[in-house]
């Protein structure tokens, strides 16, 4: 079997390489040494240190006639690969033409703003899913995938003391983490009213991490906003507001977000805008140098059980009756809430939410994803739900140890805590069609007051944009990832027709 890599990556990250191993990203070892380049893992034996390692990585290396390419526990650096004959194709991006055009992975994205486990938009390429790494036998040809990172665990235990005291280990152990990593550089925190960013602000300023900053964007008046500010303010961060109007999201429409969205979506997810605006804005007022480092805080509400509730659950009908597709690759024989877990990290988060980390590298910063580092989510995986129901056991600690010492323990606002217990709406939601749900959600108001980022202006905006093309959209202008979806699919199709 010969192999042919095509390794380019378009950010501030970089390929690095030895004979027998390519690397990209970051990682800490087991005595917490920052590791960014291939030789600094010359001679490791990755097979017995990959669950070890905590960081953002994509690792190839070359044993005799075995070639192994190791995806980490969320998929932050995309790798593809496709097989013609003799001949593996192992790039950065998948290549093709509109006649290799995947119709069902085109349903799954324009439902969940992302294709399912391998599937990409092109027929015949493969992704390499979060937690996965792909096994090549040169010499036979074979191949297989095997999971090496699980998104569950199937020993549960209750929260101790010892857990607290694990806990608060592996949060202060970020600050070092991230003041080694960014060695100087300035750290940004976008920073919203939730808790996951605010408790990354509170230990970067408990350990006084220097040249620390923080942006938070949306409706000027919206709680998130206000929370943000009260944040900042109470630890004296340098903090920046974008107002997310009209005026910022006319970027949406020019050339610059059209090269940042074809670069960025690698036919298996859509280009995330939201942050764009903001760094966007921070660039243009002279806020924002050259060769930074963001440090966002998604998406830790889902390992510590936001998605949780307390009720018994199929994890295919769960799944389909809220995404209105047929969940691929659900792992079986373990708790339901566990495989709906796997399935939201191997699909959703590692492809549509952490595609947002773009936005950084597009604007000439680079970023740290320490939530899902492995042991933040190997701690929350061993809980019991009893633990994780409402999050009860990550905010109790945070906000003890952290929020309430320094003074920025005021809660979300109500509609957005998590709630495990089933209500009478939950079940109503359930038995009714999701358009009408929507229906009902537009003539209350919900859809307006649960939308901080004022993407129903952007949404609005982009409906009449697709008219002004003679096209009339399938969906709503009230939901802008349907739309945006719907949008970009078709400017995917027309660059592939442009290649052809």
């Amino acid at each position: 079997m010969e192999i042919e890599f095509s390794l380019f990556y378009p950010g501030h990250y970089q390929w690095s390489k030895t004979p027998m191993l390519y690397f990209i990203g970051y990682t800490f070892d087991k005595n917490g040494q920052l590791i960014q380049k291939a030789d600094e893992l010359e001679g490791t034996q990755i097979p017995s240190v990959i669950r070890e390692l905590k960081g953002a990585f994509c690792i190839i290396t070359f044993e005799k006639e075995i070639v192994r390419i190791y995806s980490d526990t969320i998929a932050s650096f995309p790798i593809f690969y496709k097989i013609e004959g003799h001949k593996m194709h192992i790039r950065s991006e998948p290549q093709g033409k509109q006649t290799g055009w995947d119709l069902q992975a085109e349903y799954d994205f324009a439902h969940i703003f992302c294709t399912q486990f391998q599937d990409t938009l092109i027929q015949g390429w493969k992704s390499i899913p979060a937690g996965y790494y792909l096994e090549l036998n040169l010499k036979t040809g074979d191949n297989q995938l095997i999971r090496w990172f699980e998104h569950f665990s199937l020993n549960k235990i209750r929260a101790t003391a010892q857990t607290e005291v694990d806990l608060m280990r592996i949060t202060q152990n970020w600050a070092e983490q991230i003041r080694a990593f960014a060695d100087g550089r300035p750290i940004w925190i976008p920073l919203s009213g939730g808790y996951d960013s605010r408790l990354l602000a509170c230990i970067l300023h408990q350990e006084k991490v220097p040249n620390l900053h923080a942006y938070t964007y949306g409706k000027s008046a919206s709680a998130e906003v206000l929370n943000a500010h009260k944040t900042a303010k109470q630890l004296r961060l340098d903090w920046y507001f974008v107002p997310y109007t009209e005026q910022a999201f006319h970027y949406f429409f020019t050339e610059d977000w059209v090269r940042y969205a074809l670069k960025n979506h690698h036919f298996q997810s859509l280009p995330h805008e939201q942050d764009f605006f903001a760094l966007q804005g921070l660039k243009i007022q002279g806020h924002l140098q050259e060769d930074f480092v963001v440090v966002p805080g998604f998406c830790g509400d889902i390992p510590t059980g936001s998605y949780l509730k307390n009720k018994e659950i199929i994890a295919s009908e769960y799944l389909s009756n809220l995404y209105g597709v047929k969940p691929q690759n659900l792992v079986q024989d373990i708790e339901s809430w566990d495989s709906v877990q796997q399935w939201l990290c191997e699909n959703r988060l590692s492809k549509f939410i952490v595609n947002s980390v773009r936005v950084y590298e597009y604007f000439g910063g680079k970023w740290m994803l320490p939530m899902w580092h492995q042991d933040f989510l190997k701690l929350f995986y061993s809980l019991d739900k009893q633990d994780k129901w409402d999050q009860q056991f990550y905010l109790s600690t945070i906000f003890k140890r952290y929020f309430e010492p320094l003074e920025v323990d005021f809660q979300k606002p109500r509609g957005e805590r998590v709630q495990s217990k089933t209500t009478w709406k939950d079940i109503v939601k359930e038995k009714l069609p999701n358009n009408l749900v929507k229906k009902i959600q537009d003539f209350t108001g919900k859809t307006s007051a649960a939308d901080p980022c004022n993407l129903h202006t952007l949404s609005q905006m982009l409906f009449q944009h697709i008219q002004n093309q003679g096209i009339t959209p399938p969906v709503s202008d009230k939901y802008f990832n349907p739309l945006h979806a719907f949008y970009m699919l078709e400017m995917l199709k027309d660059s592939l027709k442009e290649k052809s």
